[in-house]
């Protein structure tokens, strides 16, 4: 019997559209295989969507923090629920910012550049707490910055 192995997103899929029962009908003559990762990542992603929500966001969010965790990576993410959700189960989260402060931190960005990249990021209508011009000083107090 043909074995179909299974990744994490037809499965969420199906399950987010409540058509999961209809797998067993579409693969009754094959071998079902859904390797242990795969599990892993499934149960910490409904984690997510039950604390954060089925949206197209929350979705986004859920399966970011979902494959962080299970992955051992870093989530970017700039939402709080979700920052917050995947902080309290150990998942290292960070936003935007983090990412031009760290292109600072290894110079692929200079300030300015940075300071720029920030204003057109606001002007695109992400709710950032700095300007552009008070990003060094930001990045500064959150410990963004290496000395």
């Amino acid at each position: 019997m043909t074995a179909l192995i299974f990744n994490t997103s037809p499965l969420s899929h199906l399950a987010l559209a409540g058509r999961l029962a209809m797998l067993d009908r579409l693969t009754a003559a094959y071998r079902r295989v859904v390797p242990q990762a795969v599990l892993d990542e499934l149960r910490a992603f409904a984690h997510y969507v039950q604390v954060l929500g089925a949206g197209l966001r929350d979705i986004g969010e859920a399966s970011v923090l979902a494959w962080a965790e299970v992955n051992g990576g870093i989530a970017v993410i700039d939402e709080r629920a979700g920052t917050q959700a995947g902080q309290a189960r150990g998942v290292a989260v960070h936003g935007t910012l983090w990412l031009i402060a760290n292109g600072l931190n290894v110079g692929e960005l200079l300030l300015p550049e940075a300071e720029r990249l920030v204003d057109q990021l606001r002007s695109a209508g992400a709710r950032l707490p700095c300007s552009g011009a008070e990003f060094f000083e930001w990045a500064k107090t959150q410990g963004l910055l290496r000395p």
